[in-house]
């Protein structure tokens, strides 16, 4: 019985100070993310910018690697060297299905439309911001790129947890809803 996703999902998480990203790196681990590309966004704290970008990849490739064990999964996610949103956006041609977490998309149908595509796709990119989420300019740009703009529901979730949400209602729409 494999306990990995019928799809390949690759999350470009802004960049997050070390506990949060920590927090958000073992939601990916266990719930099926098999790619992980830190993100520079515009609304990401300067802080985070300072890291050394080396040690910080190999701190969270060792994360993902502890995080995947007590989650009976074969694949370990791979963290990818940090890059620019606006190159991680130029990935969105690379995949079937593209979706953005964005705090201030409200229609529900939108959620539902990009979730019942996971069914058919073999490779799906997902983007998740920073605390403060992503600026309205990033979204067009995703958006333009054949991004999915999607809702989390009614309550703005934290940076760390909102990777987790997503990947919850994919594993509801690929695994667990007929």
């Amino acid at each position: 019985m494999t306990h990995e996703l019928p799809v390949k999902v690759t999350i470009c998480q802004s960049i997050l100070h070390k506990p949060n990203m920590e927090t958000a790196l073992v939601s990916f681990a266990e719930m099926g993310v098999t790619d992980v590309i830190p993100i520079r966004t515009e609304r990401m704290l300067k802080s985070c910018q300072a890291e050394r970008a080396e040690e910080t990849q190999k701190l969270y490739n060792r994360w993902t690697r502890r995080f995947v064990r007590n989650s009976l999964r074969e694949v370990t996610p791979t963290v990818h060297e940090p890059m620019d949103f606006t190159d991680a956006v130029k990935l969105i041609a690379d995949y079937d299905l593209a979706i953005m977490a964005y705090e201030n998309e409200h229609d529900p149908l939108c959620t539902a439309k990009a979730l019942a595509e996971c069914k058919g796709a073999k490779n799906v990119i997902v983007f998740i911001g920073a605390e403060r989420g992503f600026e309205p300019h990033e979204v067009e740009l995703a958006k333009d790129a054949g991004a999915h703009i999607v809702s989390l529901g009614k309550r703005i979730i934290r940076a760390a947890n909102a990777g987790a949400v997503l990947m919850g209602m994919m594993v509801y729409a690929l695994e667990l809803n007929g």
